[in-house]
């Protein structure tokens, strides 16, 4: 956020969401109005279908680099 501002990226205000229901929800909302003065909004996924693209996104990144970091093959590959 403070990259955007500093470019100019960001004319308007910007809301940041999170999917509601995480166990440590309070000391993620603690730490990014300190850190950052953003008071996060909490959502359901069904209130925010883009959930469940990032959470697919999210996945698929974590498997990727799982298989990376466990592949024991040739160093060349």
């Amino acid at each position: 956020m403070k990259w955007a501002r500093n470019k100019g990226a960001v004319q308007a205000n910007v809301n940041f969401f999170f999917e509601d229901g995480a166990k440590n929800r309070g000391q993620l909302e603690s730490l990014l109005r300190a850190n950052d003065g953003i008071g996060p909004l909490f959502k359901s996924k069904e209130e925010m279908v883009q959930f469940q693209a990032a959470d697919l996104l999210a996945w698929k990144s974590h498997k990727v680099l799982k298989d990376v970091v466990e592949y024991e093959g040739p160093g060349d590959r």
